[in-house]
Protein backbone atom coordinates (compact mmCIF):
# COMPACT_ATOMS: atom_id res chain seq x y z
CA UNK A 1 0.00 0.00 0.00
CA UNK A 2 1.33 3.48 -0.89
CA UNK A 3 0.78 6.60 0.45
CA UNK A 4 1.13 9.95 -2.53
CA UNK A 5 2.17 13.10 -0.72
CA UNK A 6 2.68 15.77 -4.12
CA UNK A 7 2.89 19.49 -4.26
CA UNK A 8 1.72 19.45 -7.72
CA UNK A 9 -1.52 21.50 -8.54
CA UNK A 10 -3.01 19.51 -11.75
CA UNK A 11 -5.07 17.09 -8.78
CA UNK A 12 -8.49 18.19 -7.45
CA UNK A 13 -7.61 20.68 -4.28
CA UNK A 14 -9.66 22.57 -2.15
CA UNK A 15 -8.94 25.86 -0.03
CA UNK A 16 -9.16 25.21 3.61
CA UNK A 17 -10.65 28.63 4.41
CA UNK A 18 -13.92 27.85 2.87
CA UNK A 19 -15.05 25.42 5.35
CA UNK A 20 -15.61 25.23 8.86
CA UNK A 21 -12.65 23.84 10.24
CA UNK A 22 -11.52 25.50 13.57
CA UNK A 23 -7.82 26.22 14.39
CA UNK A 24 -7.78 23.17 16.47
CA UNK A 25 -8.41 21.00 13.26
CA UNK A 26 -6.82 23.21 10.68
CA UNK A 27 -3.48 22.43 12.90
CA UNK A 28 -4.08 18.59 13.24
CA UNK A 29 -3.91 18.51 9.00
CA UNK A 30 -0.72 20.22 9.26
CA UNK A 31 0.52 17.23 11.59
CA UNK A 32 -1.23 14.73 9.93
CA UNK A 33 0.86 15.49 6.57
CA UNK A 34 4.31 14.98 8.63
CA UNK A 35 2.79 11.74 9.52
CA UNK A 36 1.77 10.50 6.20
CA UNK A 37 5.16 11.57 5.39
CA UNK A 38 6.63 9.72 7.55
CA UNK A 39 5.04 6.35 6.82
CA UNK A 40 5.91 6.86 3.09
CA UNK A 41 9.26 7.64 3.31
CA UNK A 42 10.70 6.14 6.99
CA UNK A 43 14.17 7.36 6.55
CA UNK A 44 12.51 10.78 6.39
CA UNK A 45 12.18 10.56 9.85
CA UNK A 46 8.70 13.64 9.35
CA UNK A 47 7.11 12.01 12.19
CA UNK A 48 9.78 13.95 14.22
CA UNK A 49 8.54 17.03 12.83
CA UNK A 50 4.82 16.13 13.74
CA UNK A 51 5.67 15.84 17.67
CA UNK A 52 8.15 19.11 17.63
CA UNK A 53 5.06 20.78 16.09
CA UNK A 54 2.11 19.80 18.20
CA UNK A 55 4.85 20.32 21.43
CA UNK A 56 5.68 23.89 19.64
CA UNK A 57 1.75 24.27 19.04
CA UNK A 58 -0.26 23.35 22.25
CA UNK A 59 2.96 23.16 24.57
CA UNK A 60 4.32 19.38 25.29
CA UNK A 61 1.87 17.84 27.79
CA UNK A 62 -1.11 18.25 25.16
CA UNK A 63 0.91 18.48 21.74
CA UNK A 64 2.73 15.70 22.47
CA UNK A 65 -0.79 13.51 23.35
CA UNK A 66 -2.09 14.97 20.10
CA UNK A 67 0.35 13.92 17.64
CA UNK A 68 -0.03 10.72 19.11
CA UNK A 69 -3.83 10.66 18.58
CA UNK A 70 -3.37 12.11 15.30
CA UNK A 71 -0.40 9.53 14.43
CA UNK A 72 -2.89 6.60 15.53
CA UNK A 73 -5.61 7.66 13.09
CA UNK A 74 -3.12 8.32 10.16
CA UNK A 75 -1.56 4.78 10.61
CA UNK A 76 -5.43 3.06 10.58
CA UNK A 77 -6.07 5.53 7.39
CA UNK A 78 -3.08 4.14 5.67
CA UNK A 79 -3.45 0.51 6.52
CA UNK A 80 -7.67 0.98 5.47
CA UNK A 81 -7.60 2.35 2.51
CA UNK A 82 -7.25 0.50 -0.93
CA UNK A 83 -6.26 3.27 -3.04
CA UNK A 84 -3.42 5.46 -2.72
CA UNK A 85 -4.24 8.61 0.14
CA UNK A 86 -3.39 11.49 -1.51
CA UNK A 87 -1.75 14.29 1.05
CA UNK A 88 0.15 17.38 0.46
CA UNK A 89 3.84 17.70 1.08
CA UNK A 90 4.14 19.34 4.69
CA UNK A 91 7.70 21.22 3.71
CA UNK A 92 5.69 22.76 0.88
CA UNK A 93 4.87 26.31 2.07
CA UNK A 94 2.08 26.49 -0.39
CA UNK A 95 0.11 23.79 0.31
CA UNK A 96 -1.00 25.62 4.27
CA UNK A 97 -4.33 26.72 3.03
CA UNK A 98 -4.69 23.61 0.40
CA UNK A 99 -5.74 20.36 0.67
CA UNK A 100 -6.62 17.35 -0.93
CA UNK A 101 -9.77 15.96 -1.26
CA UNK A 102 -8.61 13.27 0.75
CA UNK A 103 -7.30 15.50 3.31
CA UNK A 104 -10.76 17.38 3.34
CA UNK A 105 -12.57 14.08 3.70
CA UNK A 106 -9.91 13.30 6.79
CA UNK A 107 -10.78 16.36 7.99
CA UNK A 108 -14.38 15.95 8.14
CA UNK A 109 -14.25 12.92 10.01
CA UNK A 110 -12.03 14.69 12.47
CA UNK A 111 -14.84 17.80 12.34
CA UNK A 112 -17.80 15.60 12.60
CA UNK A 113 -16.37 13.22 15.21
CA UNK A 114 -15.16 15.80 17.59
CA UNK A 115 -18.65 17.48 17.29
CA UNK A 116 -20.58 13.68 17.90
CA UNK A 117 -22.24 14.12 14.66
CA UNK A 118 -22.76 10.90 14.12
CA UNK A 119 -24.97 10.43 10.94
CA UNK A 120 -21.86 12.75 9.02
CA UNK A 121 -19.23 11.55 10.78
CA UNK A 122 -20.48 7.84 9.33
CA UNK A 123 -20.76 9.14 6.09
CA UNK A 124 -17.41 11.20 5.77
CA UNK A 125 -15.74 7.40 6.97
CA UNK A 126 -17.51 5.57 4.48
CA UNK A 127 -16.03 7.97 2.01
CA UNK A 128 -13.07 7.90 3.12
CA UNK A 129 -12.66 4.23 3.65
CA UNK A 130 -14.35 3.91 0.60
CA UNK A 131 -17.12 1.49 2.13
CA UNK A 132 -14.59 -0.83 4.25
CA UNK A 133 -15.96 0.95 7.84
CA UNK A 134 -12.58 -0.01 9.63
CA UNK A 135 -13.18 -0.79 13.03
CA UNK A 136 -9.74 0.23 13.78
CA UNK A 137 -9.71 3.82 12.04
CA UNK A 138 -13.31 4.66 13.19
CA UNK A 139 -11.79 3.87 16.70
CA UNK A 140 -8.40 5.77 16.61
CA UNK A 141 -11.10 8.61 15.21
CA UNK A 142 -13.87 8.23 18.04
CA UNK A 143 -10.76 7.64 20.59
CA UNK A 144 -9.13 11.31 19.32
CA UNK A 145 -12.36 12.98 19.22
CA UNK A 146 -13.34 12.08 23.37
CA UNK A 147 -10.11 13.20 24.15
CA UNK A 148 -10.05 16.32 22.19
CA UNK A 149 -13.81 17.05 21.35
CA UNK A 150 -14.79 20.28 20.06
CA UNK A 151 -15.90 22.03 23.77
CA UNK A 152 -12.03 21.42 24.48
CA UNK A 153 -9.78 24.16 23.82
CA UNK A 154 -5.83 22.93 23.49
CA UNK A 155 -3.81 25.65 25.09
CA UNK A 156 -0.53 26.39 23.64
CA UNK A 157 1.56 26.19 26.76
CA UNK A 158 2.74 29.38 28.09
CA UNK A 159 6.51 30.06 28.81
CA UNK A 160 6.58 32.60 31.50
CA UNK A 161 9.54 34.23 32.31
CA UNK A 162 10.90 32.43 35.70
CA UNK A 163 11.93 34.05 38.78
CA UNK A 164 14.39 33.31 41.28
CA UNK A 165 13.39 33.56 44.54
CA UNK A 166 14.73 33.53 48.04
CA UNK A 167 13.98 30.11 50.07
CA UNK A 168 14.87 30.20 53.82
Amino acid sequence: MTVKTYSSTNQAECELTGFEFDDFELGVLAIARYFVLGFQEPGSHAWRYGYSIAAERWGETVGLSVAHGIQKIVRAAIEVRPANIKFRNPFCATSRLLATQDEMVFLKVVHYMRRDQTPQARHQVDVFTHGSMDPHFIRAGLSFAARFSSGSKPQQQSFAQPRLAVVK
